[in-house]
């Protein structure tokens, strides 16, 4: 009993030895996380930075894409009529239409050359069959639409359109030499060269 005594006074002992610290919270407040406002005026300026920078390559890359699609549907329509002279046996002609959207587009030579094309097989041996425009017994075979947004020149006068003949070769209802149709939409551009062969060749350029 003794010894037990003895014991728990030393444990007693021990506890009173025992310094508790109080926690001063009358300084600042440590940070935790997160961002200051400086900081985060810092980021934004960055970034405003970067994406102006960025923001003329972005324009550049969708001009590009747009004329590189609006010459590709040029290019294919010209090989398509051309194919479907040579397969019919007929002429199949190419004019501008202002009505690409009208359940009747018709064809117009006071259209501008990015308001869109009509390919269809133009029945000229018909009796009454006017050439270069869709009318009585002619077939209406490709709608090709507007170069939205981009400017569209040649080197000869295409108001009349143009005509693949049973053997595939091209004429214009204006000029003999087809010559070449630019697509330019800045700073980036389509060359489409045509022979008189009903060939089409189309180059990359700037505009």
């Amino acid at each position: 009993l003794t010894t037990q005594r003895t014991r728990n006074r030393k444990v007693l002992d021990e506890m009173n030895r025992i310094v508790i610290v109080p926690i001063d919270r009358s300084g600042p407040a440590r940070a935790t996380g997160g961002f200051t406002l400086i900081e985060l005026l810092v980021g934004i300026a960055i970034l405003a930075v970067v994406v102006g920078m960025a923001a003329p390559s972005f324009k550049s890359f969708g001009a590009n894409t747009r004329v590189a699609n609006q010459a590709t549907e040029l290019q294919a329509a010209l090989a398509y009529a051309r194919s479907e002279s040579v397969k019919r046996g007929v002429r199949v002609s190419l004019c501008l239409t202002a009505s690409t959207t009208a359940a009747s587009p018709s064809c117009s030579a006071a259209a501008a050359l990015s308001s869109g094309w009509l390919v269809f097989v133009d029945n000229v041996q018909i009796a009454g069959n006017v050439a270069g425009v869709v009318d009585g017994t002619d077939t209406l075979l490709r709608v090709v639409e507007p170069a939205t947004s981009s400017t569209v020149t040649a080197s000869v006068a295409l108001t009349g359109g143009l005509a693949y003949s049973p053997q595939g070769l091209l004429r214009t209802f204006d000029s003999v030499a087809p010559g070449n149709i630019v697509i330019c939409q800045s700073p980036s551009s389509r060359t489409i060269t045509l022979n008189l062969y009903g060939q089409s060749n189309l180059a990359i350029g700037n505009c």
